[in-house]
């Protein structure tokens, strides 16, 4: 079986047994990576249209034979397949494409494996310029693997303090702070690495160096959170809840706790969340401050959001099925979209809903009339 890799993480190029192979056509890099990612076959007339989109129909499939023709030559073989209406990779032809390689690691849980493969942005330096719609497409295919890989970084920061391995959680935090310089989210996880590191003046270097890109750029000021890592009487670090992982339905979903009591209360998020930033907006702070004096709170992010794998979308659901496993009388609380399935959740649990008279008692009078008006 012929064997062909393509790169498209970085400038695309497309790579025989032998080694590179130079192709020197733009529009057939451009097609050899459309076809690759579709991993499909593509209607002739789609195609034609994406490269040549001012072209008069029979003019630009005229093109796309004669493009098809040239990369085959360049290739030495044939490595299409087509029929009168579509064409695709050959069957014939076993092809490696590190976006696919990439994007396997990430699912499998492998992150370090998913970094050392992202090398550059997907089709870096590459564009058609008068190819609008190919250019958009590749536009938000790099951002999806872009947002895996910031992801990625940001798991295995997490995973390597966790460990004591700080100095390979700076590392990794470094490259955040490469890729989003101004993010103080970013920004922090690097500050506070160093820090665990015991590196105070690189810590201290690099909080400088932010405070001077947000002022300077941006006209802002750091938030209270980034200074209080450098603040003389600042609590130790790694004093803030650990996030832990816990693997269920296919997926490693990312939870803490907070607080102890009687009460185990699972607060389910909604569409968007972060266990590890929802305490830095005050509002949210307020809302979930007052609930630890009543039980020990369990936050998470379900799949496909904040720290959680972003394989397809999944709700308590999964968690009602061993997701995690908090106590089985938890109480849930919800808010936006998983207001529902906070009741599908309970409904059927005896013990959930003894739970929740408990909960609601304890509650002040205030706070008896809002969660009667949300039911």
């Amino acid at each position: 079986m012929t064997r062909f890799s393509l790169q498209t993480l970085g400038y695309p190029e497309i790579r025989g047994d032998d080694g590179p192979i130079k192709l020197n056509l733009r529009k057939g890099l451009a097609l050899l990576v459309y076809l690759a990612e579709t991993q499909g076959a593509v209607a002739r007339d789609v195609m034609a249209t994406l490269l040549w989109p001012d072209s008069p129909r029979e003019t630009a499939l005229t093109r796309l034979r004669r493009m098809l023709h040239r990369i085959e030559l360049a290739l030495g073989q044939q490595v299409f397949e087509t029929d009168r209406a579509s064409v695709r990779w050959s069957p014939a032809v076993e092809l490696k494409v590190d976006s696919h390689l990439f994007e396997s690691a990430c699912d499998r849980g492998a992150f370090e494996e998913a970094c050392l493969e992202y090398r550059g942005d997907f089709l870096a330096g590459l564009s058609l310029g008068d190819c609008p719609e190919f250019d958009d497409w590749a536009f938000y295919r790099r951002e999806a693997l872009r947002g895996r890989l910031m992801h990625g970084l940001e798991r295995l920061v997490q995973d390597k303090n966790a460990a004591g391995d700080h100095f390979a959680a700076t590392a990794h935090a470094g490259r955040l702070v490469e890729l989003d310089p101004f993010s103080e989210v970013y920004g922090r996880h690097l500050i506070r690495s160093l820090l665990l590191a015991g590196d105070r003046s690189a810590a201290a270097r690099h909080h400088a160096a932010l405070t001077q890109r947000l002022r300077d750029e941006l006209g802002v000021a750091p938030e209270a959170a980034t200074e209080a890592l450098m603040a003389p009487a600042a609590p130790p670090v790694d004093a803030a809840p650990t996030t832990l992982y816990v693997k269920g339905a296919g997926a490693h979903l990312a939870y803490q706790t907070y607080g102890s009591g009687e009460l185990d209360i699972l607060i389910m998020p909604g569409f968007v969340s972060h266990v590890e930033r929802v305490w830095e907006h005050p509002s949210c702070r307020a809302f979930l401050a007052p609930l630890m004096g009543l039980g020990r709170i369990i936050m998470f992010d379900r799949r496909g959001i904040g720290l959680s794998d972003r394989v397809g979308s999944t709700g308590p659901r999964a968690l009602r099925q061993g997701a995690t496993s908090p106590a089985e009388s938890a109480v849930p609380n919800s808010w936006s979209s998983d207001g529902n399935d906070h009741w599908f959740f309970a409904g059927d649990q005896q013990p959930v809903l003894e739970a929740i008279k408990r909960f609601v008692s304890a509650l002040p009078r205030s706070g008896k009339a809002a969660a009667r008006t949300e039911a």
